[in-house]
This record gives C-alpha cells, sequence and structure tokens, in this order.
C-alpha cells in the first residue's frame, strides 16, 4: 500500500471508507504480496464473484423452482453496461464495490412492499443501506 491510501490518493478515506477497509484487508489476507493495483484488481473480482452469489441467491429467494432463469439473470446483471460502466468510464472501484450489496437492497424492499415494515426488515435495510 502507498503512504496515504490503496490507490495512493489522499482523499478516498474519508469518501470511500469501504474501499479502504477492504483493501486492508485483502492485503493482510495476502501477506502483503501484492501491490496497491494487484489489491484494487482482487477487490474488483471478489465484488464481481460476490454480486453474482448475491444476486442469485436474492433471486432464488424470490423465486420457487426457476434455477436455470435466476442464473441467466444473474449473468445478465453481471454483463451489463449499467454495472460495467464505473469501471470502464471512470475507474470507479468504491462505486464497484457496492455491487454485492445492491441485490439484498432490491430484495429487502420486494420483502417490504410484500409484507410491510417490521422490526428486523427495518434493522436489515439499514445495515445494508450502510454498507452500500
Amino acid at each position: 500500500q502507498s503512504t496515504f491510501a490503496s490507490n495512493g490518493a489522499f482523499n478516498p478515506l474519508r469518501t470511500a471508507p469501504y474501499l479502504q477497509y477492504a483493501s486492508g484487508a485483502l492485503h493482510a489476507l495476502t501477506w502483503g504480496s501484492l501491490g496497491p493495483y494487484g489489491v484494487q484488481n482482487l477487490a474488483i473480482i471478489l465484488s464481481l464473484c460476490g454480486a453474482g452469489f448475491s444476486c442469485y441467491a436474492c433471486l432464488r429467494r424470490l423465486s420457487s423452482g426457476r434455477e436455470w432463469l435466476c442464473l441467466v439473470l444473474t449473468l445478465l446483471y453481471l454483463s451489463s453496461p449499467g454495472v460495467l460502466a464505473p469501471l470502464y468510464a471512470g475507474d470507479m472501484i468504491p462505486s464497484w464495490l457496492t455491487l454485492p450489496y445492491l441485490p439484498l437492497f432490491t430484495y429487502l424492499l420486494v420483502r417490504i412492499a410484500e409484507h410491510g415494515v417490521s422490526g428486523p426488515r427495518r434493522f436489515a435495510m439499514a445495515a445494508v443501506v450502510a454498507l452500500i
């Protein structure tokens, strides 16, 4: 890691703390063998994998017995231009790291719309919004 942050900038600690915590954890898990860009690329890959698992799990909970449809929708989510644009257009890694939590947010919105607001759903929604 650099003197200031995982990507060498001086401001992301206040504007993107999740990037710093994830980068620090990955740096520790890899025993410092990766440079700053290697840690960022690993974070991008893990975020994409987490988004895939999160999307598939949430879709499976919402559908009944439509595994293939859930898989196709997950692949469409992961390959959509709206998901890939932050990396292609502006190297916006902090925005990319929120991808695993967006399906959870949508899933909770659907559950709240179906069953109403309750204490556990309100707490879960607050936790997911805090992670995003």
